[in-house]
């Protein structure tokens, strides 16, 4: 039961780590975005920074990032695969559970019925014996 927490709390820190690291790619691509819109309304800008070299920068930062952004959904997904999988497996594990654990109180009862019908026929051998020695 331990390993199967550790698997599940494992899953839920990758999925948070995920999700995180995609709000931080998302907060970048916007900084890129707004410095790509200041440097189109701004021509000046460009020639003081630079000009296309700036530009260039930018469209490979926003290239990278989009790329990043695809791989970790891609990851997110993937681990987002694991934890049905994960959960497919308790389901299961539950499902055998109760059918074993439904075997072992039926058991149970039975074990208590015939102790019960052993003393019961054990005092009505005796009560026969009180009898004939009467």
């Amino acid at each position: 039961m331990k390993i199967r927490e550790h698997f599940h709390t494992e899953l839920f820190r990758k999925f948070w780590l995920t999700e995180f690291i995609i709000e931080l790619l998302n907060n970048r691509r916007k900084e890129v975005r707004n410095q790509s819109e200041v440097e189109e309304e701004d021509p000046q800008a460009d020639v003081s920074q630079g000009g296309a070299e700036s530009g260039r920068t930018a469209s490979v930062q926003k290239q990278w990032i989009e790329s990043r952004t695809v791989q970790i959904e891609e990851q997110k997904l993937q681990i987002k695969v694991e934890l049905l999988e994960l959960e497919k497996q308790r389901f299961r594990w539950e499902r055998f559970s109760e059918k074993r654990d439904q075997e072992l109180e039926r058991m149970r009862m039975e074990n208590e019925r015939m102790k019960l019908e052993n003393d019961r026929m054990g005092l009505e051998l005796k009560q026969r014996e009180l009898g004939v020695e009467l």
